[in-house]
């Protein structure tokens, strides 16, 4: 947990106002801490999304490279898989603006996903990451 102490100078200029020499009211000190508030909360926020992105990243990344599946290995038809690939990149495409293919490789570990659920969460994750 992280504590933040916000403090205001008598004659404002935290804000880069230097012609007023009045000191902030409550209201809008109140409103000020408020603003910085929402902004850190965000901000933690944003940071437990990357850290998350970042941990399914690392365990992709380490079945990736020790060739683990969670199940056992039946492999899909090469020609079938290649088409549901390219359609699904070629539906991100239309939507996202980003064209993603796979490599010969990708698709020869893919198809070693266990069922379909698998396959489509592999693949998106790739896509996702790309």
């Amino acid at each position: 947990m992280d504590f933040y102490y916000l403090f205001f100078r008598e004659d404002q200029s935290n804000f880069g106002v230097s012609r007023l020499q009045g000191s902030l009211d409550t209201a809008r000190k109140a409103l000020l801490g408020s603003l910085v508030y929402r902004f850190t909360r965000l901000y933690y926020q944003s940071l437990e999304e990357h850290k998350k992105y970042l941990q399914q990243f690392t365990n992709v990344t380490k079945r990736l490279i020790t060739g683990q599946s969670k199940g056992p290995v039946n492999s899909i038809p090469h020609l079938w898989l290649k088409q549901w690939t390219e359609d699904y990149l070629n539906e991100l495409y239309e939507q996202t603006g980003i064209n993603v293919r796979l490599t010969e490789a990708a698709l020869e570990h893919l198809s070693t996903a266990p069922d379909y659920h698998c396959a489509k969460n592999g693949l998106e994750q790739a896509a996702q990451f790309a």
